[in-house]
């Protein structure tokens, strides 16, 4: 064959184009080809909340998702991408600086051991970022010991002043975000229980170094740049929905307006400091469901009218007027309202003004959209194909059938955030059937034989029920029947679970009243009382199935035991439904809860209307249970059903990316592991899904894991779907669907880097094989000095105990002893920080050496894995030591059980569900 170049130059080109579309990828994002419309709903995305415009040029955007980081286009919204530079979960705000390069993003607080909040800077417009370290939050006595920024506001007349908004007050930067001063706005207002009372939302600054700041309790000012403030206007600020941009000036005088409620704007003239209050239209209170936001514009008209764009909640507002009189002067009958008949999804986040202040995207619950020629007519700033892959996804499920024609269908299903419940039946490709506007808990067999297929799920905001049935490919769509086996009604019913074809399992409960389990034998028709419960569910229950040795076992329930952790957490522990189909009705009391040794508890995963409890049970073995522990720190699995339990070193080491990330934070919205499931298929597949991790998988039924590579922009993962051939389907709660191909599916434990050591270390493995050998030789001294301390300049030396690393290691004691040497003499205390935050309770004083001793007790929440110690003199600049540290699980032998799986690596082949057992067939 003649050797081509323009032959192979084309073949090239075809594989490069298949890449571009991800057929070469073995992990790649598989967005959702959903229709425009839901019924007359239009949608495109998840949660927007905040939309900056680049200063010359419309068709740069970048916007901020609630769950889902930041999106950015270069194309007017024909093509979007993530923001991969600032992997997070949850940005504030976002907004382009002057020069169009620089852009400034505040982020709320995550799982990070050192809290990933505050304040980052790009200078390539959002390709890459860095947070400064004055970006953090500083923490004092009126301000939390993790703090999270806010609203952004950059001077129209100082291109690189910018105040932010935290919860410390208000940082500034007078050299565009390369330093901050943090600034107290009042010091007088302390912490409570649900809120920080100093903290800024929202800011708004004017030439001549004005500033605005908007705190819970009122308005407070600046005349001098933000260093000193004062209070003009108090009243309640406090919004459930904590937006960041509720306040705007106008383009011609020094004005402004600030939302202080759904139905008031206040317009504030700053020069002669008057106040007028400008009723909106009256809002019905369900109506209230987002926002609000303001933000000050032209029409496309004129350059002397101002023009005021309202976000209401689920709709939104706009005013024009000429005259500051006819400003002062607006009533509630004076506003256009506009929303979904223009083409909008409705609960309104935000409005990107261009250069030219005019509207150039809205963002709302459905995505973004744009004007299609004027204000009054909008259409989808991403389209199908855009890359737009946003969605935020409750839960995923599927059904793998023959058809009768012998064919292989999947059947997918997945709920969602405002934005409807979808089903495909090709895979994927389109999504032709839909309900309601948002869901979650999607039942069905995964694995389904030829016989009727039901799906159940639960939904919000839509008749005819909150609890659902349908066929496969949600086809002949019905309320679960609320009947009892004599034909009355029930009440306050749950969802249904599935237990097995036909089985289902629902649960009742009510405001003030323990909750009751009932169980359905004919497919949902009829229900039966089978347990009264004398503690609240905590979550949903899971099914498993038993060997042919064990107990029968159906269902684990997780459920609120009554205890308090130390962090105010509700203690959350499992109980097991035995024959769930017996006549009588049990009690299950107390006695009943397997809880997490030690005063363990499972943790919460929250989306907007579904909070469960997080754990997995292997649906062909109830022995086997993988729970991760909120109290504890780690991940723990029971190969007994729950008697025993063990830490799973491994496993915790990945979900946690080696001590970087808290397991959990606080809140559910901050829990890091998020999803566990098994592949029926394949009995020894397991994968975790987590909120900052990714996906990590083990392959040999538990024993070893690693995160599958490639699934690090896969954040807050909800839900798996699996497929015969290996494929792996991958659901986030903001960042939408994600492909897993079968040659992806890699579990190689990850090899950790070794955080730097502040002192030479010997080689401990070889010190021991020859330690007889040197005990009795002329070199004995050496073993007495393993480290070196006769280094120049300031050290710091750790003791506790060290590994075959030569890193130290905390004992059981959790305690650490700091040796500190080379400082100046009787030089001013020193002070100790741990991963960068300030341990203001431990002083240090140097002797006329230059040394010192420290003995430091580690807080009982300090999460296991690597941190970072420093002892540094306040004054700058000042000597300053520091050393890494590992918090490592205790030594626990992983025994037997955990050694000899049931689930071997030979068993990685497919495989049916098996043959019923015996009470299956009853």
């Amino acid at each position: 064959m003649t050797y081509s170049p323009s032959l192979c130059r084309a073949a090239l080109g075809s594989v490069a184009a298949l890449c571009l579309l991800g057929a070469c990828s073995t992990v790649r994002e598989y967005p959702p080809q959903l229709p425009s419309h839901l019924g007359n709903l239009p949608l495109n995305g998840g949660r927007t909340h905040a939309i900056t415009v680049h200063p010359a040029d419309d068709d740069q955007v970048i916007i901020a998702n609630q769950f889902g980081g930041l999106w950015k286009t270069a194309s007017g919204g024909d093509r979007w991408q993530h923001v991969r530079g600032l992997a997070t979960v949850f940005a504030s705000d976002v907004q382009y600086g002057a020069d169009g390069r620089t852009v400034v993003a505040t982020l709320r607080r995550d799982n990070g051991v050192v809290n990933g909040a505050g304040i980052y800077v790009s200078r390539d417009g959002g390709t890459t970022w860095t947070r400064p370290a004055t970006g953090r939050i500083p923490a004092t006595a009126t301000s939390p010991a993790r703090g999270e920024a806010w609203g952004i506001a950059l001077a129209p007349d100082e291109p690189g002043r910018w105040y932010v908004g935290t919860d410390h007050g208000v940082a500034r930067s007078a050299d565009n975000g390369a330093t901050w001063e943090h600034v107290a706005v009042d010091a007088t207002l302390g912490l409570r229980p649900d809120s920080v009372q100093g903290a800024a939302n929202s800011v708004l600054a004017f030439p001549g170094g004005t500033v605005l700041a908007l705190l819970r309790t009122g308005i407070y000012r600046s005349d001098d740049r933000g260093a000193t403030w004062r209070s003009v206007r108090s009243g309640n600020f406090d919004f459930y929905w904590g937006m960041v941009n509720r306040m705007d000036r106008s383009p011609y005088w020094r004005y402004a307006f600030i939302l202080q409620d759904y139905t008031t704007l206040l317009l504030y003239e700053l020069d002669g400091n008057r106040w007028t209050a400008l009723p909106l239209p009256a809002l019905p209170s369900d109506r209230i469901s987002r926002g609000p936001f303001v933000r000050v514009g032209k029409p496309p008209f004129s350059k002397s009218y101002t023009t005021i764009w309202i976000g209401q909640g689920i709709r939104a507002l706009y005013a024009t007027r000429q005259r500051i009189s006819s400003l002062r002067s607006l009533d509630s009958t004076d506003w256009s309202v506009f929303g979904r008949s223009e083409g909008i999804h409705d609960d309104m986040g935000d409005l990107g003004l261009g250069g030219d202040l005019r509207p150039v995207m809205l963002g709302s619950d459905g995505g973004v959209f744009k004007p299609a020629g004027s204000v009054r007519t909008w259409t989808s700033a991403a389209p199908n194909g855009s890359g737009m892959n946003s969605y935020q996804i409750t839960d995923l499920a599927g059904n793998n059938r023959t058809d009768e024609s012998g064919r292989a269908v999947t059947t997918l299903y997945f709920s969602t955030q405002d934005n409807g419940l979808w089903s495909s039946n090709d895979g994927g490709r389109t999504w032709p059937n839909s309900d309601c506007a948002e869901g979650f808990h999607i039942e069905t067999r995964p694995v389904a034989a030829a016989e009727p297929i039901t799906v159940a799920y639960g939904k919000v905001g839509c008749a005819p029920s909150n609890s659902m049935f349908s066929d496969v490919h949600m086809t002949n769509q019905r309320a679960v029947p609320d009947l009892s086996e004599g034909g009355a009604t029930l009440t306050n019913m749950g969802q249904a679970f599935l237990l097995q074809p036909g089985y289902w399992m629902r649960t009742r409960a009510s405001r003030g009243v323990l909750p009751e389990i009932f169980v359905s034998t004919d497919n949902g028709t009829s229900w039966r009382k089978r347990f009264n419960v004398s503690m609240n569910l905590a979550g949903v229950p899971q099914r498993t199935k038993v060997h042919a040795a064990a107990r029968y076992v159906k269902a684990y329930v997780p459920v609120f035991t009554g205890a308090t952790l130390p962090d105010g957490t509700q203690q959350i522990g499992l109980i097991r439904l035995f024959s769930p189909f017996q006549e009588q009705v049990n009690t299950l009391g107390t006695a009943s809860i397997l809880t997490l040794p030690g005063g363990g508890s499972l943790g919460q995963r929250a989306t907007e209307f579904d909070w469960q409890a997080v754990f997995g049970a292997h649906p062909k073995d109830w022995r086997f249970v993988i729970a991760p522990d909120i109290a504890a720190g780690d991940v723990k699995m029971s190969r007994d059903g729950g008697r025993t339990w063990a830490t799973h070193a491994g496993l915790t080491t990945e979900v946690t990316r080696n001590g970087r990330y808290r397991l959990w934070d606080g809140s559910p919205y901050r829990m890091q592991v998020t999803h566990i499931a098994f592949d029926p298929y394949r009995d020894a597949h397991i994968v975790v899904g987590t909120r900052d991790a990714g996906v990590i998988c083990s392959k040999d039924g538990g024993n070893t894991w690693g995160q599958i590579k490639g699934t690090e922009g896969m954040r807050y993962v909800t839900g798996f779907q699996f497929q015969p051939d290996g494929t792996t389907l991958v659901s986030t709660y903001g960042r939408g669907l994600w492909r897993i191909s079968r040659r992806a599916f890699k579990c190689e434990p990850t090899r950790w880097p070794l955080p730097p050591l502040d002192y030479p270390v010997i080689d401990l493995d070889r010190w021991r094989r020859e330690l007889p050998r040197i005990a009795e030789g002329p070199d004995a001294e050496e073993l007495t000095e393993p480290i070196s301390t006769d280094l120049p300049g300031p050290r710091l030396i750790l003791s506790s105990s060290v590994d075959a690393s030569g890193q130290v290691v905390v004992g059981t004691r959790d305690t650490l002893y700091v040796y500190l040497r080379g400082f100046p003499p009787g030089a001013p205390a020193l002070s100790v920080a741990l991963n960068e935050e300030p341990q203001p309770n431990l002083p240090v004083q140097v002797d006329g050496n230059g040394e010192a001793r420290l003995e430091i007790v580690l807080p009982e929440a300090l999460p296991y894995g690597a941190h970072l110690i420093r002892v540094f003199q306040p004054s700058d600049p000042g000597p300053q030591a520091q050393a890494y540290f590992v918090k490592a699980h205790l030594d626990r032998a992983l025994g037997e059980p955990y050694q000899q799986s049931v689930f071997r690596p030979e068993n990685d082949r497919p495989s049916d569900e098996g043959p019923p057992d015996k009470e299956e067939q009853r």
